[in-house]
Parts: structure tokens; sequence; C-alpha cells
């Protein structure tokens, strides 16, 4: 009798246990749980560039270069915010060697693949925190095909693009992300260092070497960064009556002649205020060099041009270095498909400067002659990364713009 009570109660309890549905443990009100922040973010052409979990607000960027190894050794801090509570985040970093790694200051175990850098910090970041996080690291930087670091012939040249600013400094690589910068970069003293935004000095020493101190106040994003190091001389460098540093510096061996297409420039920076507004950033630089390709690129505050697009290009390549200052630098890119919107507006507004200093009928034969090209390219629907070269996008943009 005892045995079927006991059995019967056992019975009892079972089926309340069976009855009753296990709630998970749920987190404290007004926090959320420890994610893994994504290590991409979507692009359509390049879907691991950037990272989640995150918002970069500076980068600090500590380097030190010999140019002739092309070798490097730097400390980058980031600081940034996190946008979700986060157990490990995501940077891009291509090829260097790591020495140490720290958030908050704290050594940091982190691991990596291919060109994400993993790091898993002790404790989670909370969202909405401010955080930092420095890596002191080594190496010969290497290109990602033909976008990053580039040594060649004693001078050192990168255009970040679409993911070259990974081959120097670990990064957060997408055109939402922007941040203000500052540098220290220490170079043999034959050498001059530029780069975005406004040099704020330089110091030599005694064992002949010399670092220059820039800053780039502007957000900026991590594609329109720029590094040249090389035997550059400053030409000129004043404040123009709207209020804007105005740089040339050019390579030693550049005579002051070259520099005549730049003559115009007030007068450019006049008709982009009048059809866009107000320059959008406190300076503009721009870098004449040597190169014997017709070679332009234009990054944030700064221009690139090489002598042979002074020559073959000459004032509309000027005016297109001003006019992506707007479009394509303080107007950038979702995403890297849509660059023909960029390539659009801000080669049209270099039309608008053939138009306005050699008349209607020198535009119209310059359309005329572009017509005639084979470019069967659609602009807007480039399919690969490789198809962002393809001249309709730098040809028939303009075109529809003008249209």
């Amino acid at each position: 009798m005892q045995k079927r009570l006991l059995f019967g109660v056992l019975l009892s309890v079972i089926f309340l246990v069976a009855g009753c549905v296990i709630q998970p443990l749920s987190p404290p009100e007004g926090t959320t749980l420890p994610v893994r922040g994504a290590a991409g973010l979507g692009d359509t052409l390049f879907p691991n560039a950037g990272n989640g979990g995150y918002d970069v607000q500076h980068y600090d960027l500590d380097l030190t270069v010999n140019v002739d190894d092309n070798i490097i050794t730097s400390t980058a801090t980031l600081t940034a915010v996190a946008t979700s509570t986060l157990a490990a985040f995501n940077l891009d970093f291509h090829a260097l060697e790591i020495d140490a790694l720290s958030v908050n200051g704290v050594e940091t175990p982190y691991q990596r693949q291919e060109d994400e850098l993993i790091i898993d910090p002790a404790e989670p970041l909370p969202a909405e925190s401010l955080f930092t996080v420095s890596v002191r690291y080594h190496g010969k930087p290497k290109p990602i095909g033909t976008s990053g670091w580039l040594n060649y012939f004693g001078r050192v040249a990168v255009t970040n693009g679409s993911l070259g600013a990974a081959t120097w400094y670990p990064v957060n690589n997408h055109a939402s992300d922007r941040a203000t910068y500052s540098y220290r970069i220490k170079v043999p003293s034959a050498y001059m260092a530029l780069v975005n935004g406004q040099l704020l000095g330089q110091e030599s020493d005694a064992s002949g070497w010399t670092t220059y101190r820039w800053a780039t106040d502007t957000p900026m994003a991590s594609a329109n960064g720029a590094l040249l190091i090389g035997h550059y001389v400053l030409q000129s460098s004043a404040t123009d009556p709207a209020g804007t540093l105005v740089s040339i510096y050019r390579e030693q061996s550049t005579t002051e002649g070259s520099l005549r297409r730049l003559e115009h420039m007030p007068d450019m920076l006049s008709l982009l205020n009048e059809v866009v507004g107000p320059y959008p950033f406190p300076s503009y630089s721009v870098v004449i060099h040597t190169r014997s390709a017709p070679y332009a690129n234009f990054q944030q505050e700064l221009s690139i041009l090489s002598l042979a697009v002074l020559t073959d290009y000459g004032e509309e390549a000027v005016m297109n270095g001003l006019s992506f200052q707007y479009f394509g630098n303080s107007v950038g890119l979702a995403q890297r498909q849509d660059l023909w919107l960029i390539q659009g507006l801000g080669g049209y507004l270099g039309w608008l400067w053939i138009e306005k200093s050699r008349g209607p009928e020198a535009l119209q034969t310059m359309v005329k002659r572009i017509a005639s090209y084979d470019l069967d390219f659609p602009p807007a629907a480039p399919a690969t990364a490789h198809d962002l070269d393809n001249d309709s996008i730098y040809f028939r943009a303009p075109m529809a713009i003008h249209a």
C-alpha cells in the first residue's frame, strides 16, 4: 500500500514537471546579449569589406617607413563606439605581422583568417560604449591586386581605393564608416610624406629622419585615403578668400613651368561654388609627379596628377580633381556598384569648365567624340569588381548627366 502511494506521488511529480515550460534566462532589463560583429557589411562587389558591431570615430597612425627596404613599423590606435554589445569583432588587415594588440589597454587575444583580424576582448564591450583598439605591427606591405601600398623607383604611392587601406593599417574598410585621422609619419629626411588633410608640422632628428604630423579633421571613408612618400617640395601654400588652405607639391625633378595648368584653380573653385556650393573641406592639396603614364587620382582633400595627365588632359584633369571633392569625397557611396553616380556627376562638372573656358562648341565636339567610342557596357551594372575599371563608367556616366 505504501509502495502504491509513493508510486502515485512520483507519477504526479513527473506529469507536473512534464507540463512545465522551462523559460530561457533573459538578460536584465535594458541589456542585450553579446554578439560577434559581422565579418563584412554586404557590399555587392566586396561582400567581406567592412565589419559590423561598431563605428570607428578616429584613427591615430604612428608610422615609420624605411623606403629603400620597403619595411614599416607602426602602431595604429582606433577609437570606436560599439553599436551592439560585442563578444568579438573584426578588423580588415592584410599581410603585416602583429607584435601586440590591446583593447582598452588590456592585452587581447586575436585570430587571423586571411584578411580578417578577429579580436576577442576579455569582457564584452557594452552597446554604445566607447572603446580603443591598439595594434602594433611591422613588415613589408603588399598590395591587394593593384590596390593599396605600392613602392616603386624609390617612392611610396598608396591610394586606398576599395580595399587598399588594409594594406597599411587595421581598418573598418567600408564607405559607411567615416572617421577622422591623425598621423605621425617618420621617413628618411631626403623624403617628404604627404597624406590627406593639413600638415601640422615636421621635426627632424640628428639621425637623419623627419617626422611629419598630419590631421584629417573631416570624417573620411577609408577608400578616400592616400599616402605619398617621395622627393617632393612644397611649391606654394596659401589660404584663398573662402578660407580654404590650398597647397601645391611637386616632385623635385619637375619644373615650375609644369604647374601652369593649375593657374585657373581659383576660377574653377568659383564655378563650383556657383553650381554646387561652397568647397566642402578646410584644405586642398595637389601633388604633381613625374610618372610617364596619364595617371590621376582624386582622394579627399588631395589630388594626385602625373605630368602626362596634365599634358594630355590639361585643365579638365585639374577641374576633375576639384569636382570629385564634392562627389566622391564629400558625398560618398553606399555601395561600390554605384561608382557611376560619382563618375557621372564629378566628370560632368569637369565638362562644365570646358564649356565655360573654351565655349559651348568645344564641349559639343568632345561629346560627339565620346559618342563615337565603343562603349556597350552599361555603367550602372558592374557585375564584378573588375568591371569598375570599364571605360563606360568614366565616359557614359557623364554623358547620362549631360543628357
